[in-house]
């Protein structure tokens, strides 16, 4: 290979951080964090790449959570490359979960399935969590999916109540929701969760938001469901 910096031939391609014997600059060997391929870099450019790693979850994170919502890592793979003819230039794994997910969103948006829609909000918050980008956005639409999935089921069940459940671990903001009961319809107005006030991992994501892990439980009045199952 040839210097990054003077364009004449090295001996050998560097393994690790490598003075030029022709310039006397520094060449430091970096992994890109979007091509995935061997860079050969100043020292600034490799402290940037270095930063960035911190902050990337890894390919291998982003096909596990994109499993959960049944994207395997063959369609992800295949994806990227098209993306990348397409466009011309290398895009970040996380970006292309998302188009991805938001192709879902378009193909389920109507058929009422809550539930993977549901898993398919939880699935882009969790990411940007991870990736310190904003995501109580997508929080939001998790927890409506949550609700309209008991609405609909209402149909059924005749559940029009749902209580906050408040995991072990969750902040002293989350905890004081623990236990209350909203109509479902007043619940979908005012949308008590994710609690705005959540203070849960904000220390170590650096993030404005914290990430709320409450969830609602539908309220069964078990005397009335089982007079209207036997006595209808």
């Amino acid at each position: 290979m040839d210097c990054p910096f003077c364009n004449k031939p090295l001996k050998k391609n560097p393994s690790r951080k490598t003075k030029c014997p022709h310039c006397l600059e520094f060449i430091y060997v970096r992994t890109d964090p979007t091509t995935k391929e061997q860079i050969f870099v100043n020292k600034k450019r490799a402290d940037e790449i270095d930063e960035e790693w911190s902050t990337t979850i890894s390919s291998y994170e982003i096909v596990k959570y994109l499993n959960s919502v049944g994207i395997d890592e063959n369609t992800f793979v295949n994806k990227k490359k098209a993306l990348f003819e397409l466009y011309k230039t290398p895009i970040r794994d996380s970006n292309v979960a998302f188009i991805m997910l938001n192709g879902l969103i378009t193909s389920f948006s109507e058929s009422k399935d809550y539930q993977l829609l549901r898993r398919i909000y939880h699935t882009m918050a969790l990411i940007e969590h991870l990736e310190n980008r904003p995501f109580f956005h997508l929080l939001v639409e998790t927890h409506k999916c949550e609700l309209l999935h008991i609405l609909e089921e209402s149909k059924l069940t005749g559940v029009d109540e749902v209580k906050i459940f408040v995991p072990v671990g969750e902040c002293e903001n989350c905890l004081e929701l623990d236990g209350k009961v909203f109509k479902i319809i007043n619940a979908l107005e005012t949308m008590p969760l994710p609690n705005s006030k959540c203070n849960h991992g904000i220390e170590e994501n650096g993030s404005s938001k914290g990430w709320c892990m409450c969830i609602y439980q539908p309220v069964i009045d078990i005397q009335k469901f089982l007079n209207e199952k036997y006595h209808q």
